[in-house]
């Protein structure tokens, strides 16, 4: 319940969890100072469990809700056999019936204890319709369903960064509001895709929601064989945010991977990069960008069946 808005709630529903887990519930506030001098305070819930190096599940349902809540019944749907794949089963007052099947070891094939089997990652039936994301087919014990085109692999051949486009190729199907990633096994960004339009055959000019740059700024130091190097900018690198990111050069489009970033002070941001930038002038704009030419794409678009 919430001590601030009368009539808000969290549900918490707890499907299943591995054995020995524990909830935990204790006074939280932000991790600067003493916890007395915060004006930040919370609730935390913490879902504990001494590992014997076995992985650890915890499956919940949240429903954040004001006044009466929408869901009037809530079940796990389990799955068959070793891996991560689970599924939930949930009605509403109003009567609708939605069952949820997640596999995030896809695109293989899971099976679970209601009948259903999901080849793929992530699908989802609300009274008959079914809809997929990464998965290619989705049967239940009634019916089937198939979905064109799951997941969709491409390369970045082209970065326009003030326009917020890239030129791909290798995609199939894309459609304006389909999210792509990029460098999926990597750092792994997402992005909207607002426009697409075809340029060649397989060759895709997509418009996205946001711009690939994450700040730009002038090196004004260099150590370690020029992998270290110094902008006189600051770049937020909390929680590893500039990791696995690359540093281009503006003047030739040369880039480097950055494997570790921090801020020394309010005015600076220090980066090392997977090898040495050697300087080709004596001053050098460079900028932080999410992608270049090169980088892999994932597509794995939400489709009804064909």
């Amino acid at each position: 319940t919430s001590r601030h808005a009368q009539g808000a709630f969290l549900d918490v529903h707890a499907l299943q969890a591995s054995e020995g887990t524990r909830v935990r519930s204790a006074r939280s506030t932000a991790a600067m100072g003493q916890p007395e001098e915060s004006r930040y305070e919370y609730r935390t819930l913490a879902w504990d469990r001494q590992s014997d190096g076995d992985d650890t599940m915890v499956d919940l349902v949240f429903e954040p809700r004001v006044a009466e809540s929408c869901v009037h019944e809530v079940q796990g749907i389990q799955a068959e056999g070793p891996g991560a794949a689970s599924g939930v089963s949930l009605s509403t007052r109003s009567g609708k019936q939605v069952s949820l099947y997640w596999n995030p070891g896809g695109p293989s094939t899971a099976s679970f204890s209601d009948g259903s089997v999901l080849d793929g990652a992530l699908a989802l039936t609300i009274d008959g319709k079914a809809w997929a994301s990464g998965a290619s087919a989705l049967s239940s014990s009634e019916r089937s369903w198939s979905f064109p085109s799951p997941r969709q692999h491409g390369i970045i051949v082209g970065c326009e960064r003030d326009a917020c486009t890239i030129d791909v190729e290798g995609l199939e199907v894309v459609q304006a509001g389909d999210r792509i990633r990029i460098n999926p096994d990597g750092r792994n960004p997402n992005y909207r895709i607002q426009e697409a339009r075809v340029l060649a055959e397989g060759r895709w000019r997509l418009s996205l929601d946001a711009p690939s740059v994450l700040g730009r700024g002038r090196i004004v130091a260099r150590t370690d064989g020029d992998r270290r190097l110094e902008i006189d900018f600051f770049l937020i690198t909390r929680t590893g945010y500039l990791h696995e990111a690359r540093v281009e050069r503006e003047s030739d489009g040369e880039w480097r991977m950055i494997e570790h970033a921090m801020n020394v002070d309010a005015a600076s941001t220090v980066i090392e990069v997977d090898e040495g930038l050697p300087p080709k002038q004596e001053v050098e704009w460079v900028r932080v960008v999410t992608c270049v030419a090169g980088d892999s794409v994932l597509l794995e678009p939400v489709r009804t069946p064909s």
